[in-house]
């Protein structure tokens, strides 16, 4: 069933995303479950190119967690959003210069991003 989308205010997009990131990371599997719901009607109700935008910007966060969370919802956007193609090849080279990132958590978070990038531009 299609899901009709209704605009949702920015300043309240911004916010739910950043708290959806930071909790697909969370150690309770319920948290990230509910984490990954809200990137889903978050995804299906506002623009997915804004929230690919407001996302991105948790890749350049200070903290290694948050921008594993960033790359984990990205990849969750990227996955459910087919129509984002177009923006990915920013986001693209930003996940292979986060390889090179010293946390293990952001390198693992930037593989898992281009293996369902990649998938999302050959698909």
């Amino acid at each position: 069933a299609l899901v009709a989308r209704r605009a949702v205010p920015n300043d309240l997009v911004a916010r739910l995303a950043s708290e959806a990131a930071l909790g697909t990371r969370d150690a309770n599997a319920h948290a990230r479950k509910a984490a990954f719901a809200l990137l889903d009607a978050l995804a299906a109700r506002a623009d997915p190119r804004e929230l690919l935008q407001m996302l991105s910007a948790a890749l350049v966060a200070q903290t290694a967690h948050m921008r594993a969370a960033g790359l984990c919802a990205l990849s969750r956007v990227v996955y459910v959003c087919p129509g984002v193609r177009g923006d990915l090849l920013a986001l693209l080279e930003a996940g292979v210069l986060l390889l090179g990132d010293p946390a293990t958590e952001v390198q693992t978070a930037a593989l898992q991003f281009l293996r369902v990038a990649t998938a999302a531009l050959c698909g």
